[in-house]
């Protein structure tokens, strides 16, 4: 029903981007507020909520927390091919949920 829903399950296709907190651009802004039309980035070097140790180069998906990602660990299969986040920027070193720059966007 929504226009953005966050995405659950680890791994999920269901991905079209990062909701954005500083957009550079705030294509349809007259819609609608914060939460029923938020800033989604496509592209772009991009804060993202991820859960657990990060580091730079790890490809991010979605994990079991509503709209929170986690690096893939599957060896066995690229996500690339499949719906992924990004890849991190930079490095994240404690288990709680908290934020990484990320290159969203293929």
């Amino acid at each position: 029903e929504a226009e953005v829903t966050s995405a659950t399950g680890y791994g999920s296709t269901k991905i079209a981007g990062v909701v954005s907190t500083k957009p550079a651009f705030a294509m349809n802004s007259e819609a609608g507020n914060s939460e029923t039309h938020p800033y989604i980035a496509l592209q772009g070097r991009v804060p993202v909520k991820v859960i657990g140790p990060v580091s730079k180069g790890d490809i991010l998906v979605a994990s079991e927390l509503s709209g929170v990602a986690t690096v893939w660990l599957d060896t066995d299969t690229d996500p690339r091919m499949t719906a992924y986040i990004g890849i991190a920027i930079e490095d994240k070193s404690a288990d709680t949920v908290g934020y990484v720059e990320v290159k969203v966007g293929k």
